[in-house]
Formats: C-alpha cells, sequence, structure tokens
C-alpha cells in the first residue's frame, strides 16, 4: 500500500553533554562473567566506511593524496596513523581507507552514508519508549502525519521515524544522522547455493514491511533514497544490516551503499556475516566476515567518525561481547576529550530493555547481569561508559527489534532502534544549546 505522508514518532530528546577531562574509570561498575551466546538469529553490526560523493574514497587516491575538499566543507585525508585504520594505510582496491577529520559545517549535500539491518520479524510491544536519560521532552506523538515536502521525499515510502537531539554545550553546527538497523535485506539470485535459497527464501516474509509491502530490499533502497533527499550529514547503521553474507547479499548492499551522497559508519551485526551452519564459527571469522572490510575502512572491529565537537565509534559486539580489537579505536576516540557517541549491535542492559526482550524473546539477550553476562574485555568497555568521568554521552543500539530509549548510568543515554525492515529509524539531531 503507497501513502503520501510519512508517519513521524517524535520523541525529542534533549540531552545535555558535558566535556570532561578523565575518561577510564577504576572502579568495576559490573562483574565479568560467563561468556553467553544468547539471542535471536539475526542481529548484527558491521563497522565504518567513508564514501564522498558517491566515490569510496579508498579507490579515489587522486582525491586522498590531494586532501582535496570533495563536499566543500569537509577536509577529507588519508587514513596514514588514523584508529579506524589501526595503521593499515592502503590506498587500493575497494577499501574505505579516508577518515573524516574536520567538519566546518556540517557534510551537507552529496556525501554518502549506509544504514539498516534487522533480525527475525518479530513486533516490538508497543506503546513502550523505556526510562529517558535527562530528557526534556519525552512526549511521543505516535501517528502524527504531515504534508511537509522534507517529510515525505520519497513517493510511497513513509518511514516511522524517532526524532532524538542531543545538545552540545558550545557547539555552533547542527548535524542530522539517519540510524538504522536491523534492515536484514535478503536478495536471492543465481550464485545463491540450494542451501542458502532454502534458508532465505521463507524468510523473505518474516523481513516484509506489513505496513508498505516493501520486502527488505526494497525497503532499504527506500532509505537509501530518504537519507538523500534529506541530505542528511551521514547515515549510521547498528547491524544486521543483511540477513546473512550471501554473494547477492553483499552484491546489492555494495551498489546501495555506493549510492550514498554522504559518509556512513557500519558497525556489525550477528546476521551479517553468518549463516545458521556457521554460527560465529571459525569458517565465518576467517570467510565470511573479511566480506565486510570494504565496507568498514578495513576494520570490522571499529570504526570512527570525527568531527570538530563529537566523534561517533562503531564498536563490533556482533558475538555478544565487545571484539577485544576495537580497544585501540575506544582508546585513541578517548584521548580526543570530546564527547563520544557508540553505535554497536547488542545494547547494554536496563531494566526497560530486560523487561521488553523477555517479553519478545523469552530471555534478556542484552548485555549484563541479568542477561549476556559480560567477559573480561565487556566489563572494561561498560566501565569506561559508565566512568564517572567519562566522554560518552549517548550509546546507539539494535538487535531486539523493538525500540527504546533508557538512561545508562548517571549522564548517558542508550537510543535502540525499531527494526529498519518495517521502516522504523531514528533521526539523530546533534547541536549546541
Amino acid at each position: 500500500m503507497l501513502r503520501s505522508k510519512r508517519i513521524i514518532i517524535k520523541t525529542t530528546c534533549l540531552f545535555a553533554v558535558f566535556i570532561l577531562a578523565g575518561f577510564l574509570s577504576k572502579e568495576a561498575i559490573i562483574s565479568s562473567g560467563e561468556d553467553a551466546v544468547i539471542g535471536p538469529y539475526n542481529s548484527r553490526t558491521t563497522d565504518s566506511t567513508i564514501f564522498i560523493n558517491g566515490t569510496n574514497v579508498a579507490t579515489d587516491k587522486e582525491t586522498l593524496e590531494n586532501d582535496q575538499d570533495t563536499s566543500g566543507n569537509l577536509d577529507v585525508k588519508t587514513n596514514a596513523g588514523s584508529v579506524s585504520n589501526n595503521g593499515d594505510n592502503k590506498n587500493d582496491s575497494k577499501n574505505g581507507n579516508g577518515i573524516i577529520t574536520k567538519t566546518e559545517s556540517g557534510l551537507a549535500g552529496k556525501d554518502q552514508i549506509s544504514l539498516e539491518s534487522q533480525a527475525p520479524g518479530d513486533k516490538m510491544p508497543s506503546g513502550e519508549t523505556g526510562d529517558p536519560v535527562q530528557v526534556q521532552d519525552a512526549s511521543a506523538e505516535i501517528g502524527q502525519q504531515t504534508d511537509d515536502s522534507e517529510d515525505n521525499p520519497v513517493p510511497g515510502f513513509v518511514p516511522k521515524i524517532e526524532d532524538c537531539e542531543i545538545n552540545i554545550p558550545g557547539m555552533k553546527d547542527e548535524f542530522r544522522f539517519l540510524y538504522l538497523a536491523d534492515n536484514h535485506i535478503i536478495v536471492t539470485g543465481n550464485s545463491d547455493t540450494q542451501r542458502i535459497l532454502d534458508n532465505e527464501s521463507p524468510r523473505i516474509a518474516d523481513f516484509t514491511d506489513h505496513d508498505s509491502g516493501f520486502k527488505s530490499a526494497e525497503e532499504f533502497s527506500k532509505w537509501v533514497d530518504y537519507a538523500n533527499a534529506l541530505k542528511v550529514n551521514g547515515v549510521l547503521i547498528g547491524g544486521d544490516l543483511v540477513d546473512c553474507p550471501s554473494q547477492e547479499n553483499i552484491s546489492f548492499i555494495r551498489d546501495n551503499l555506493g549510492r550514498l551522497h554522504m559518509p556512513y559508519l557500519y558497525a556489525l551485526g550477528n546476521h551479517d556475516w553468518t549463516f545458521p551452519w556457521e554460527y560465529f564459527t571459525t569458517t565465518a571469522q576467517t570467510q565470511y566476515k573479511p566480506l565486510f572490510n570494504e565496507f568498514m575502512n578495513q576494520n570490522t572491529e571499529a570504526g570512527m567518525m570525527e568531527y570538530d565537537d563529537f566523534v561517533i565509534v562503531s564498536v563490533d559486539d556482533s558475538e555478544n561481547q565487545i571484539n577485544p580489537g576495537a580497544f585501540n579505536t575506544l582508546t585513541t576516540a578517548f584521548e580526543k576529550k570530546k564527547p563520544i557517541i557508540i553505535l554497536m549491535h547488542v545494547p547494554l542492559e536496563t531494566p526497560s530493555v530486560s523487561d521488553k526482550s523477555k517479553t519478545a524473546w523469552g530471555s534478556d539477550i542484552s548485555i549484563g547481569l541479568n542477561g549476556i553476562k559480560p567477559n573480561e574485555d565487556t566489563t572494561k568497555f561498560i566501565n569506561m561508559i559508565y566512568g564517572t568521568d567519562s566522554p560518552v554521552v549517548a550509546v546507539l543500539a539494535g538487535h531486539v527489534h523493538f525500540a527504546d530509549t533508557s538512561q545508562l548510568g548517571d549522564k548517558n543515554i542508550q537510543y535502540i532502534v525499531g527494526p529498519g525492515y518495517e521502516g522504523n529509524g531514528i533521526m539523530l539531531t546533534i547541536k549546541g544549546n
């Protein structure tokens, strides 16, 4: 069914961010426990990639070598010594080795982003938004429609957008990011084996938007058009962009992420790089996860987008624990002494998330003492977020297929976006007071 108006779910989240000097807390906020691989087979996260004007900067050597200002207000530099590539400074192939190091007035117009990821087609509990942290206007206007052309830039596509806002004192510019997760894109074709077809074909209906009738792949193409039409500064993808790492799926996201006119940051989800018969196996680690290097700056463990006043860091927790390889990037980001936004797939446990998860899945599939017990590395990561002097102001997650806004500690907040295959997204605005 085609509609001409966009449905807006408005939850304006005004969150004052304070830049603090120290970052690592020495107190153990959560004790490490036994590893537990729990949760739906269908949630992933991917890392970072930078595209400028529709071109992967890693393949545009002239742009990299000349530090050309491609967008008119964005300085693009080679990734030499940058955290998002852990020092692997290659300027060849299809790998994105560029890093955004400075923005004067946002990534306007033609800079690309990527989005979306999702899990099995379970419905989120309706009417729940969680316990907002330091939110000044958490009233929701659900189902409100508007004729504003900016709200309906793609004919026939009516996304369910939640508007969230983070305020950083002293910040002059304003940035808008489209955040998606759990799109569970499925594309079948001649390159698929019979085993893949037998697994994926029945799942196409599971990941179809029952309001619009769009299948997950069709809907993601609409999301790309939507991001381009609104000229957002970037697209953030919280994992499970695809339902499995088939060649057809990889080819599809390559083509569609390549259409974005802005940078994107992609955190892996558990479905992105696994099949049911190769779930977290050595084969999946060595053969399928590397397929996502081209979308993540050659580093699926962590990625970074840096701006004058804040940093966004993607972290791989697609195996229900923080990938230890992410700490180099995290440490570098913390040393910048700027507010940090974390992009990951599996959310951290809060009372709201735990309750909703038990309702939707029968158990708590978030990371925490009552859900998936954090190991030593994940405990270290949690302490970095909850630490007294932590610069982390927000965490973006997905995986659970329901929306939630919850407080983490005393001063930061976790936004969980509903599944992208059902048309859910967050428009995250970051600006000064």
